[in-house]
């Protein structure tokens, strides 16, 4: 099995603290978990959520412990409902991946959940079109759509307002 190099304190910390860049599409900070919009938009309202009470490389889902796991399964959850009423989401996929451990985004496998709503129609939101056009299969291939940031605001400010109706 391959080995990462060992982490510094200050790359240790980075991966947990909030990050400063990513402000603008920042949704909601719990008490384990940071919900974050994603850049890329293929599908409307793809987000993540990132673990911040601790790293671990290569993170494994069964790692979670229950307080964890309780925060995680509330926020899809309500997250869920938030695409449902703002958008029509049919459905929300949900994905555990370690596999960007060596690449472009650096995080070491950190522990992240990302939440893919699906479509069964085009959205429209803000001027833009969101086609699902693999709707009932797995989403893969797609063509990326990252949005500048004063394309990705509306869409923010939208779920913020719809997730703070519903988050205690």
């Amino acid at each position: 099995m391959y080995e990462l190099p060992p982490i510094t304190e200050l790359r240790r910390d980075e991966l947990i603290q909030p990050n400063a860049r990513l402000k603008y599409l920042h949704l909601y900070e719990g008490r384990y978990w940071r919900l974050y919009l994603n850049e890329n938009q293929h599908l409307l309202g793809r987000a993540y959520l990132w673990l911040t009470s601790r790293h671990v490389d290569f993170h494994p889902f069964d790692d979670l412990n229950e307080e964890e796991l309780r925060e995680l399964c509330l926020l899809t959850g309500l997250y869920r409902g938030a695409t449902q009423r703002l958008w029509g989401a049919a459905l929300l996929n949900v994905q555990w991946w370690g596999n960007e451990a060596f690449g472009q985004y650096g995080h070491r496998g950190h522990g992240h959940l990302h939440l893919v709503p699906r479509y069964t129609d085009v959205v429209e939101f803000d001027g833009a079109r969101y086609p699902d056009v693999r709707f009932g299969k797995n989403y893969h291939p797609y063509e990326p759509n990252k949005l500048p940031p004063y394309r990705l605001a509306p869409i923010a400010q939208a779920l913020k307002d719809e997730l703070i109706v519903e988050i205690p």
